[in-house]
This record gives structure tokens, sequence and C-alpha cells, in this order.
């Protein structure tokens, strides 16, 4: 969703903090493949975003 701050700042904060938490749980997703897959799982990801 795109909402403009001078717009409506309420809605805008309000996405800002819902993809800030999204942002922050794959982060932690990746983290956890990580520690659990080891690098190799690593090589896989940057493999399949750089084709």
């Amino acid at each position: 969703m795109f909402v403009l701050q001078k717009e409506n700042l309420q809605l805008f904060e309000s996405v800002e903090r819902k993809n800030l938490i999204r942002s922050y749980e794959r982060l932690a997703d990746c983290i956890e493949m990580g520690l659990s897959k080891g690098t190799s799982i690593i090589h896989l990801a940057v493999e399949e975003v750089t084709g």
C-alpha cells in the first residue's frame, strides 16, 4: 500500500510500523535458517536473488 505522509500521517505511520515488523520477521526467519542450515542456505538464497 502506498500512502503519502503529508496526506494521512496516522495511516502512514501505521503502514510504516507494519512494514517494519514484517521486515524484522523476515530477518529473524533468515537468521534462524542460517543458524539451522549453516552457510549453504545463504549461498542458495544469493543464487536465487541474483539468478
